[in-house]
């Protein structure tokens, strides 16, 4: 089978392909979906924003039990067997019964300092959620976004396919009436393949894109939904970045980035488990009471007793020397975490003020003169005034020049929201 028929099978395969994806789509369900409206359903049926709630609300529960005082204890002895009654489990004034009350109290403020230690817990765990949801939320509006943008590389495709499918439906009959030869044909043909071929890979791109922000969005229910962001490109026009100061942004993040709140709890949940341990080295007294009825050297005998461990090998000090370890390590990380804030802040300012400058220099002219030209240069090249190879050329062109302003685009809006995403607010809405 020679090179040229192998071209004709595929792009006939790609055809029906084609037909396909579009009928399936167009018996999808077509959800419009905007940014806020996006979130919204984000906060309420994110799976792991659920999961980490339940979190939360154990967090709470370690505190109501930090503040829990010991249950008291009680303690009851009976004689089996009387040898002077000759009875078994006298109860009676000849029999002996022992009972016995005790309480235990924490010294050196064990229960405050583990009420606090669980308090920090909860707080941790807390900035642990809002992290979560600032990673995930940064996640879900670049994949809206992005696909917006492959949205429309994919319909301007369509709109470059369906124009070179008339080029050669009618360069077809030029060749049936032997005006050009069957090399020109299959070189149109296989610019349509191409096209076909890179419209595949953007169409498994889109698929990937659904199902990610369908994991975001919670949503299980509709199988075969589709989600349309609809977005404000004037709005997004208007941006301005020449405003920004990027010691504001970093003094943004250093004070909203949840990341660096948790290493800062972390680092003071490790001191508060410092003095608890230092405190535990403390032994704690139980008080109680206790009667006998005859097993003391007097009947009904009352005692009040107190008990305390002597702290004379056992001082806590392996626990001690691990909880000032910990918190040379977490001095450490928070440090390691505030240079890394300044980093990305960095990295994330540079970036998008290099989009910005591109694509404010950008002449938004070009692709529109350049998109009326391509009828023009159809009918140019079945008028026979330009070549086959003037007319793919400038199609390939055209098609190069579109997608990368298209990528463009996308990448300064992404690089707006890494900025906020690194900022830990919004410095630049969208």
């Amino acid at each position: 089978m020679s090179q040229k028929i192998k071209i004709c099978i595929l792009a006939a395969i790609f055809d029906i392909f084609c037909m396909y994806y579009v009928v399936y789509t167009q018996q999808s369900d077509t959800i419009k979906i905007s940014i806020s409206q996006a979130e919204q359903m984000f906060i309420g049926k994110n799976l792991q924003l659920l999961s980490a709630k339940y979190g939360i609300d154990a967090a709470r529960a370690q505190i109501i039990q930090a503040k829990l005082w010991s249950n008291p204890n009680i303690s009851i002895e009976q004689n089996i067997y009387n040898q002077s009654t000759k009875r078994w489990f006298d109860f009676t004034s000849s029999g002996n019964t022992d009972v016995q009350v005790q309480q235990l109290f924490l010294l050196a403020g064990k229960r405050d300092k583990n009420i606090k230690v669980a308090e920090l817990n909860s707080m941790l765990t807390e900035y642990q959620l809002f992290d979560l949801m600032r990673n995930l939320k940064f996640t879900l509006r670049t994949e809206i976004f992005d696909l917006y943008y492959l949205k429309k590389a994919l319909d301007f495709y369509d709109e470059s396919i369906e124009s070179v499918k008339k080029t050669i439906a009618a360069t077809e009959i030029i060749f049936q009436n032997r005006s050009i030869l069957l090399s020109e044909l299959l070189r149109i043909k296989s610019l349509l393949f191409s096209l076909e071929t890179e419209r595949l890979d953007l169409v498994n791109q889109i698929t990937s894109n659904q199902s990610d922000i369908k994991v975001l969005l919670g949503d299980t229910a509709s199988k075969h939904s589709f989600y349309l962001p609809v977005l404000d490109e004037s709005n997004m026009e208007k941006i301005r970045l020449d405003t920004l100061n990027y010691s504001h942004i970093l003094d943004y993040a250093k004070e909203n980035r949840t990341d660096y709140k948790i290493a800062e709890v972390s680092l003071k949940q490790q001191e508060a488990n410092l003095d608890l341990q230092r405190s535990l080295a403390v032994p704690d007294i139980s008080i109680g009471g206790r009667y006998s009825r005859q097993g003391s050297y007097i009947r009904d005998y009352f005692a009040l007793f107190v008990s305390i461990d002597l702290p004379f090998l056992n001082q806590n000090q392996g626990n001690v020397q691990v909880a000032e370890k910990m918190i040379d390590q977490y001095k450490v990380q928070q440090e390691t975490v505030k240079q890394g804030i300044e980093k990305d802040v960095n990295i994330a300012y540079q970036k998008a003020l290099e989009y910005e400058k591109l694509y404010k220099n950008y002449d938004k002219n070009f692709t529109k003169e350049y998109s009326s030209l391509v009828q023009s240069m159809a009918n140019n090249y079945m008028s026979k005034n330009i070549s086959v190879i003037q007319y793919t050329d400038f199609m390939e062109s055209y098609r190069t020049s579109m997608l990368q302003y298209n990528k463009l685009q996308n990448n300064r809006i992404d690089a707006i929201e890494a900025l906020n995403f690194v900022a830990g607010r919004i410095v630049i809405g969208l």
